[in-house]
């Protein structure tokens, strides 16, 4: 299950640091969920088996690490995805898939299959949640993957995010990426050269830059 549409977040914050400029106005998604997530949990206890925040890679990856954590299949449905249409649009423009773009005020929610209707209703009393949807299901195939069915009735596999997604057409972020690679570039050499008496430090700041 689904809270509310997704993408929307990443795409504006995109769009407000490399100056992009849409026809309409892409807003962020950022909002409290306390109530929400609150009155599901009182209502369905236990039935409540997953809650998780689409944040850093956005749904995709929420999806891939529970499926490899619970050693399942997970099946979600295209069709069932709430996308704002001008953030389809600035996807599709961008050549950036919605489903690994960050979130800031959606989550994902696992219940058990005979509340799922009911769960349903609650989150959609709350008007941070008014688009929520079921979106899938846990299944015993392909466990650890996670396969959606598209709209014209294919399927294709959601992979983890290798990397980061770029934006297609806007040098500007492109440049500002390879700037920020070059940078922990020089960083590596400059420890490279540390002494070796050094190598215990230098082995720990290593970790420290490259998980910048």
């Amino acid at each position: 299950m689904l809270s509310g549409p997704i993408a929307a977040h990443g795409v504006a914050i995109m769009s407000l640091r490399e100056g992009l400029e849409f026809e309409t106005t892409v807003c962020s998604d950022t909002q409290s969920l306390k109530a929400p997530v609150l009155a599901l949990l009182d209502s369905l206890g236990q039935d409540v088996h997953f809650l998780r925040d689409a944040t850093r890679g956005g749904l995709a990856s929420v999806l891939n690490e529970l499926s490899e954590i619970i050693a399942k299949g997970i099946h979600i449905h295209q069709k069932d995805l709430v996308i704002a249409e001008e953030v389809s649009g600035a996807c599709e423009m961008l050549g950036l898939d919605p489903l690994y773009v960050a979130n800031e005020g959606v989550f994902v929610a696992v219940i058990k299959a005979h509340r799922a209707q009911e769960a349903l209703k609650v989150l959609q009393s709350f008007e941070a949640c008014h688009s929520a949807s079921i979106i899938g299901e846990i299944i015993a195939d392909h466990p650890g993957k996670v396969v959606m069915k598209s709209k014209i009735g294919g399927s294709r596999v959601v992979n983890f995010l290798q990397g980061e997604q770029l934006p297609r057409l806007f040098p500007r972020f492109v440049e500002k990426s390879m700037e920020a690679e070059s940078l922990k570039m020089s960083h590596l050499f400059l420890l490279l050269n540390v002494e070796r008496s050094s190598q215990l430090f230098t082995n720990y700041v290593f970790g420290l830059t490259m998980s910048q």
